[in-house]
């Protein structure tokens, strides 16, 4: 991103950052127009949240060759006109990096999420490799916590991953010595890995990969104590295939 160059691609001052926000956001999904006009946002963002209804976002760029923003960078007048005029609901600022307490506490102040370019890479390639919603990935514009939130967020999901992971290597080593396993088996097996999941982090996961959908591991013998469950891991290969069969579809449909 032209976070440091104003005059980046031999453009006006800070065009081609703003042509690489919006970018950005339609990777992500959303519905981004760069706008950039004079007396105008940079970049309007809009989603649909749970309830379905639109929500809207403004985002301005603010391409610095010393690489921090400061608080008189930022106009007051300027935010709430693009902020009325687009009929907003969120405002955040994009930059190389924000300096000094004054501006971080006027951002909290005003409701603004400040962003650097590096944070906004991040939430997008993470969004993309997670599969976030795009309800998920707006927690950036919720001020004070929303990106703390967030990179917790993806932290969790790429925990969920990772035992997935973990669960089905392990069934490919041990489930022809014990021919089925439980949650509780497998809590014991992995309780000294790095990653070593609680009891019920195992529970969820066998519950997800049991599902209908997914149907990578079927229940053997069901048990009144839900961890004490077994299943065995069948046709994983086909279930694969026929998983990234119905992605590659829905893809085509979207585009």
């Amino acid at each position: 991103m032209a976070a440091k160059d104003p005059m980046a691609e031999g453009k006006t001052s800070g065009v081609a950052f703003g042509k690489n926000i919006a970018a950005v956001f339609q990777y992500m999904g959303f519905d981004a127009i760069r706008v950039g006009e004079t007396g105008n946002t940079d970049v309007v963002v809009r989603w649909k949240d749970d309830k379905g209804e639109i929500i809207t976002a403004i985002v301005d760029g603010k391409s610095k060759s010393s690489s921090t923003v400061t608080h008189s960078d930022i106009s007051d007048v300027a935010i709430e006109t693009h902020k009325e005029k687009n009929n907003a609901d969120y405002v955040a600022i994009v930059g190389p990096g924000f300096g000094g307490d004054t501006i971080k506490n006027y951002a909290r102040k005003k409701g603004l999420a400040f962003v650097t370019d590096k944070e906004l890479i991040d939430i997008a390639i993470n969004a993309k490799v997670l599969g976030l919603s795009l309800v998920d990935i707006a927690l950036l514009f919720k001020v004070p916590n929303g990106l703390s939130q967030l990179d917790e967020l993806i932290n969790t999901e790429k925990r969920k991953l990772e035992i997935i992971t973990l669960v089905i290597n392990t069934f490919k080593q041990e489930q022809e010595a014990m021919d089925s396993l439980s949650a509780r088996d497998l809590y014991f097996l992995l309780r000294r890995t790095s990653v070593s999941p609680s009891l019920e982090e195992l529970i969820n996961t066998f519950e997800l990969l049991s599902t209908e959908e997914i149907g990578v591991l079927t229940q053997i013998k069901k048990d009144s104590a839900i961890e004490n469950n077994t299943y065995s891991m069948r046709n994983e290969i086909q279930r694969v295939n026929r998983l990234r069969a119905l992605a590659t579809s829905i893809e085509k449909g979207i585009n």
